[in-house]
């Protein structure tokens, strides 16, 4: 995946280099795209609760958009 212009193109170089490598870390196959699988195994590192991680879904375009 390459950040370009939309919301995590307007954050801060720092931001984007930290989304990139997060990005390329969830991407196991490295095909430029997370599926379902990726970001379940991706997700499970941290151990939040299911709740926890519908509060990131929720919370995740006002993050990047606010970067």
């Amino acid at each position: 995946m390459e950040i370009g212009s939309g919301p995590i193109g307007s954050c801060s170089k720092e931001h984007q280099k930290i989304f990139q490598e997060w990005f390329n870390y969830a991407d196991s196959d490295g095909d430029g795209r997370i599926t379902g699988n990726d970001a379940a195994k991706f997700f499970a590192i941290s151990k939040l609760s299911r709740p926890e991680l519908k509060l990131i879904e929720v919370n995740t375009t006002e993050i990047i958009t606010n970067c």
